[in-house]
This record gives C-alpha cells, structure tokens and sequence, in this order.
C-alpha cells in the first residue's frame, strides 16, 4: 500500500463555466502507466506451489496410464550376432582374384551392411525359416479382435476398478452402437484368423524388427533382431547370417564362372588376331627392305654430327668475319691496323718494331748533335722509312690472309650444310617407312600382350576354384537365446512418465497463468496505473440470499469484507481530509460484475453507521441495483429530478436499516448521457456537497457507456474498482487514463474478490488485520 502522502492532490476548483461548474481534486504528477511485469525465481515458485494440486493431479493420471500401457505390451527380446569381414586372404600365389573379394575399407563395411538388411535377404530368410506361417510376422494370421477399444479395458484394469467404471462402459457401449459400431455381445471375443501368404506384409513386419549397425573402426557388423520370443530372436540372427554368407559365396561362385566362359571366348579370338598382326609385319619389313631399324639410328646419329661441326663453322666464320670487320674499320685511321691482335702477335712485325726503335732513336741522337743534311743522319733516316715501309707491308699482308681465312670459313659452312641437307632428305624418306612399321609393330606387340594376359587369367580361374571355398566374411560372435526383455522397460517408463508428469505440469501452470490477464497484487496494479491500492475487498462465501451485506456488516463486524470496508473508509477519509469540502466521490469499475456496487453498498452503510451523513446516488442509468439491495421502491429518482419532473427533496430518501441517505436511478430514459451531463446534475453534486458528510455516486462501467467520463469532472475523487485476477490489465490501464485525462481526480484503487490464501502465495504477506477479532480469520502464515 502506497504512503497516504503520494496520492494526487486536489488543484482550487476552476472558474465557473457556462451551464455547469466543474470540481477537480488536487493536481498531481500523471501516473507513468506499465504493462510489463518482471519475473523471478520466487515468481516461478509461488505459482508452482498455488497451483500445485493442478500439478499433482497430472503427476497422478500419467503415470497410471503408462503403467496400465506398459502391462498390455508383450515382451520384446533381442538377439545379438556379429560378422567379420575378412577382406582379402594371403595368397600362396601372387595370383589376382578375377572373382574380386570384400575390400576393408569403411564403405565396404557399410555396403556389406546395407545389403544384410535389405528386402532380398529378408525375403530369403523368410523363406527358409518358413516365417510366412507365423502371426507375429504374418499380420493376415492373427486372431482379429472386433470389440470396440472399451470393451478391451476390462482386461486391463484390476475388478474393484472395472466395476467402478461399469457405468461409464456402459454408456460408451451405446454410444459406439448409436455410431455404428458393434455391441458387446455381437463382437464375442476374437475373430477367426483367414490364412493367406502374403511375402509383402510378413517381409516388411521382418524388417521392423532388423537392426544392422557396421563397426566405425573395426570390420565388424552387428545383426540385431527383436521378437517377443526369445529362441525365435535368436534362430532368426543366426539364419540371416548364414543366408548372406550363402549370398555371398554364390555371388562369387557366379562371377568366377561368367568370368572363365568370357575369357575362353577371347583367347580363342585373340590367337587368330595375334598371328594376323605378326604377318603383317614381316610382309612389310620384305617390301621396303626394313629388316633392321638400326639403319634409321645410324643415319640420325650421323645427322646429329654433322650438325655439330656445322655449328662449329658457323661460330668460326663468325668468328674470322668480326677479326676481318675490325681490320676494315682500322684501316681507315693511320696506324690503326697495327692495334689489330694479329698484327701485333706477328714475330716479324715485333722484330720490324724493335729496329724501328733503334733507328728512332740513333736518328734522335744524330739530329741533336748534327745539321739535317749530315750523311749519317740523312741515311738513318732513309733507313728508318725503308723499315716502316716493310712493317706496313707486312701489316698488308697479315690483312690479306684474314680475308682469306674469312672466305674459306665460309665455303666451309655451306660444304657442311648441303651435306646435312641431304642426309635430312634421306631420313625423311626412310622415316615415312618407320612410322607405319612402328605402328605395325604396336599393333602386333598389344596383341601378344593381351592374348598372354587373357591367356593367363584363363589358367588362374583352375587356381582359384579352391580359394572360393574359404569365406571372405565370418561369425565371431553366434546369436544365443536371451534370458531378459529389452522391452517393455517398466521401471524407466515410470520414471519418464513422472518426469515428463512433472514438466507438463509445470508448462500448464505456466499457461493458465500467463492466460490470466488480471491484477492479483497491489504491487502489479500500483507499478501499472501509479496509484495506490486503497483496500483488497476479499471474497466472503458468508453473503447469500438470507445475509445480505447490511446483516453481515451489523452482525458479524469482524468478518473479513467489514474490516475490508473499513480500512476503506479509512484510507478514503485520509485522502478527502487532505483538502476541505471534497465530500463527492464517484465509484466506477471497467465491466460489470466486479463489486462496484457491493462497495458503494458496504462503504456507505459502514460510513453512516459511523455517525456521519452519507448519500448514496444510483446514476447508473443502464443497470441499477442500489434500490435492490437496499430493498426500497425505484418509483421516483435521479432521472426524473434531473429532467425536472421532481425536486431534490422529493428525490432523496432515508433508509432507517442502514441509516444512511439514497437517491434511486427513478424513471428509464432514452438519452442517459444528456442528463447526466446537465447543469441540474452540477447542482444536484453541489447541494449534496453542503448537506452531506460523504456523497457516493454509483456509475455505470466506463467501458460500457460514457457516464462514468461525464461526471469525473464533476466529482471531488474516482474511487475505481478492480476485481482480482478477472478485469484485463490493458482494459484497466486505458480506461485509468481516461478517467485522469478528464479530471485527474483518481483516489485509487479497490481490488475486490481477493482470495488472500492464493495471494499470498505470490505476495508472501497475510493480511491479518482483515480478519482481526474474527473466528473466521484466515490462518496461513506469510512466507
């Protein structure tokens, strides 16, 4: 409950207005209005634990019903073998298999496992087992039950039980005769069976019950086969691995001798294409004169030689035409032949040098000591251009040899390159022989290959005769009789149904609780509307047609609703004293039946047992029942005053009972909303303002008509009713904030029909004071 100091204040009233005056409580801050809700540990247990009877109830009935399931199911036994798959043997011979045998490899497993549990080797087991003639794999031969499925519990439940039901059977009994069904005494027990082979159904009932798993790391497979017999299990694990071990050793059987008849047929055919490819080439070596190929070798080979030493004249005419080149551009700057290599490699050009400088310098030494024309100066130097005039000399003629080399180089190469050409045009016309020789050879060489590799396999097939005997798959492990059923597993259903019991439970609480779309603490309405929760109204299997709520407040003031009322008159006297003259307070709720009018009643009768004076005003125009409750005539009231058929005297009565003042709703109108928004309603408020302690007007829902919006602003407080767990939140929420959008005048919040017991299972608190004094106070304790 919110603290008295946080409720709306009252604002002065506002100027008159035309035709009416209107009064507004105290303006407070707007309620900052919410929907959401949090959710938490304590939440989750206080739900559980309020509707835990809910949860018992479905923890009951599912377990017994898988209980009583369980009982009617047969036993299921299961018989385990195991298969290994050998893969390929070791060989006393290096002889390949022309039957290929099981590889290892996971894929082969897998297959070899796929194929045991396939349709061919079901229906052969079928066959051989002769399990056609049996009803658990052949349905057309069991005994066929007609009665309907009613009839049959009988054989479930123990007697005490059945008898107990007998009248419910009954009933069902007609209802499935009226339906068309058989009756009991018509449908007399089992049917007679009608025995017909049918491969299909008793096949597919096999497979249902054949389960074929291949090892992840090992060459093992595991045949697994249920049944409610157990040497059946184990006779029919046995014959399915003996059935694919047959399978298999004629799979191979087959393949070896389709293979033996193919490769006669071949050799036969092979040996004649051999002996053609043979004759073909020899006649062909005769015609071009091929008798040995090594001719066309020696030919390349000599071709590749010669194409050497043509390289190599090439690189020295090359070589001699640059030397020659150098000499060319040498001789056109003087002295410039004698920079060549040749030139200056040349012992007679070095010896011609050497005397050269000898006369240079005995020239150089005779020209500082004598005159030009002194005889032995003029004849060295005679003698020195005698010597130069030999060395350019020489020079000529080392230039002369190098074109001539330069020329023979070249002669060289051409010798060499027609020789090559003509040896190429040679082993051209003897290529195109070889080419077809060496595909005369080819063919000739695959056809012997193949005859002999043909001709082999053939004699392999006599050798491997003997290998098919040993299998390439074997049982390590035989299926043995089971002593216990796999299935049914009673413990375990049991325990999953009492789990599973649980949770259900648990997720229908959780929706018939998130389905209640109502308030069930004040908390919840004070977060969502921002106003106080003023009282909790509870419920009272007390009220009844013979104690009405005026007895149950004068003879029992200790029940729960009268300390409800009070705490109300309480907490609403609080809030009017807060400003003087706020005496009229309207009550109005969102739909119909949610104790409004139960409040005013109490609230007013209460109040003016107190020794105050109250009025009671009925301005609801729809549906009025203060005059029932209180027991009096509705000849004359609120609607004729308003429409000036009576005055106000005339209008307002007194109950000696309950001691307290009332106007009734009077005459039906056709337009309640014009008349209750009249001036004469405004003066009707006032006047009961200033002779009256406590004005209470009771309206009509706000959801059903606009009364309630009409007179807000005409009223001192809104005193609006919730009842728990029924109202919508979202209807309450909207139908507030018209209200405050109006007048902003709401006092708070009554929540009626409380069950405090469940409440306090989400609240923790028991509201002890409501039953203070009283024998019927409640006794649960507060968490």
């Amino acid at each position: 409950m919110s603290n008295i100091s946080s409720f709306p204040q009252r604002q002065d009233a506002p100027p008159a207005e035309a035709n009416a005056t209107q009064r507004r409580a105290p303006s407070a801050a707007k309620p900052v209005f919410e929907t959401t809700e949090s959710y938490d540990i304590w939440w989750l247990i206080s739900v559980l634990r309020r509707r835990l009877k809910l949860i018992a109830v479905i923890m009951v009935i599912i377990p017994v019903a898988t209980v009583l399931y369980v009982n009617t199911l047969a036993p299921t036994y299961s018989a385990e073998l195991r298969l290994l798959i050998e893969g390929d043997r070791e060989r006393v011979l290096n002889i390949a298999s022309v039957a290929q045998g099981l590889s290892p490899d996971s894929s082969t497993i897998q297959t070899e496992a796929e194929f045991i549990a396939s349709r061919e080797i079901a229906l052969q087991t079928v066959q051989q087992l002769g399990l056609q003639r049996d009803p658990e794999f052949n349905p057309t031969l069991r005994a066929v039950d007609n009665r309907p499925w009613i009839v049959r519990v009988h054989e479930i439940l123990p007697e005490p039980l059945y008898g107990w039901l007998t009248p419910a059977i009954e009933w069902s009994l007609s209802t499935v005769s009226m339906l068309g069904g058989e009756r009991l005494d018509q449908a007399g027990g089992g049917g007679v069976p009608q025995v017909r082979d049918e491969p299909a159904l008793t096949t597919n009932t096999f497979m249902s019950k054949l389960t074929v798993d291949a090892a992840r790391f090992a060459r093992v497979i595991t045949i697994t086969f249920h049944s409610t017999d157990p040497t059946t299990a184990a006779r029919v694990a046995n014959a399915i691995a003996n059935v694919y071990l047959r399978d298999n050793r004629e799979r191979r059987e087959q393949s070896l001798r389709r293979a033996s008849a193919w490769l006669t047929g071949r050799v036969s055919g092979l040996r004649d294409s051999v002996n053609e490819a043979e004759r073909q080439l020899e006649q062909f070596r005769r015609d071009f004169g091929l008798v040995e190929i090594g001719g066309a070798s020696l030919l390349r080979q000599q071709i590749a030689q010669l194409n050497n030493t043509l390289i190599s004249a090439e690189i020295e005419r090359a070589e001699q035409e640059a030397r020659y080149s150098q000499v060319l551009t040498l001789t056109k700057s003087p002295d410039g032949l004698e920079s060549v290599d040749l030139v200056q490699a040349s012992a007679v050009i070095t010896q011609l040098r050497l005397q050269e400088s000898q006369l240079r310098r005995r020239v150089a030494e005779l020209e500082t000591r004598y005159q030009d024309k002194y005889p032995p100066l003029v004849q060295a130097r005679d003698q020195l251009a005698d010597l130069r005039a030999m060395i350019r000399t020489e020079v000529t003629r080392i230039a002369q040899n190098l074109r001539n080399q330069v020329e023979i180089a070249r002669v060289r190469e051409r010798n060499m390159q027609t020789a090559v050409n003509r040896l190429q045009a040679q082993l051209d016309q003897q290529t195109d022989a070889e080419v077809t020789l060496r595909s005369l050879e080819s063919e000739a060489e695959a056809s012997r290959d193949l005859y002999e590799l043909i001709l082999t396999r053939l004699k392999e097939t006599d050798v491997q005769d003997e290998s098919l005997k040993a299998p390439e798959a074997r049982i390590i492990s035989r299926a043995v009789v089971p002593e216990t059923p796999i299935a049914p597993r009673k413990k375990v259903a049991v325990l999953a149904s009492v789990l599973g019991a649980a949770i259900l439970g648990g997720v229908i609480v959780l929706i018939v609780e998130f389905s209640i779309r109502g308030f069930k603490t004040p908390q919840q309405i004070e977060v969502a509307t921002g106003l106080p929760v003023l009282a909790q109204l509870p419920l009272n299997d007390e009220l009844s047609n013979k104690m009405t709520l005026s007895r149950l407040l004068v003879e029992r003031p200790g029940s729960t609703v009268t300390q409800a009322l009070r705490r109300l008159r309480t907490t609403m006297s609080l809030v009017l004293q807060e400003e003087a003259n706020r005496r009229v307070v309207l009550v109005s709720s969102s739909i119909s039946g949610e104790g409004k009018s139960t409040v005013v009643e109490g609230l007013s009768a209460l109040t003016a047992r107190a020794g105050r004076r109250v009025l009671l005003i009925d301005a609801d125009m729809q549906n009025p029942v203060q005059h029932k409750r209180l027991g009096v005539s509705n000849v004359v009231g609120l609607s004729d005053y308003l429409v000036g058929d009576a005055e106000l005297d005339e209008v307002i009565e007194f109950n000696p009972d309950s001691g307290l003042y009332y106007i009734s709703r009077g005459s039906s109108v056709q337009n309640p909303e014009d008349i209750i928004g009249s001036t004469a309603m405004v003066r009707l408020l006032d006047e009961a303002r200033k002779r009256f302690d406590l004005v209470l007007v009771d309206t009509a829902p706000v959801s059903s008509v606009g009364d309630a919006l009409i007179l807000t602003p005409m009223v001192d407080g809104v005193l609006y009713i919730v009842e728990w767990e029924r109202t919508h939140r979202e209807t309450v929420i909207q139908n507030i904030r018209d209200i405050y959008e109006i007048g902003e005048n709401v006092l708070g919040v009554v929540l009626t029909k409380v069950n405090l017991r469940v409440q306090a299972f989400d609240t923790g608190i028991e509201y002890y004071y409501y039953g203070y004094g009283s024998e019927s106070a409640p006794t649960t304790q507060a968490r």
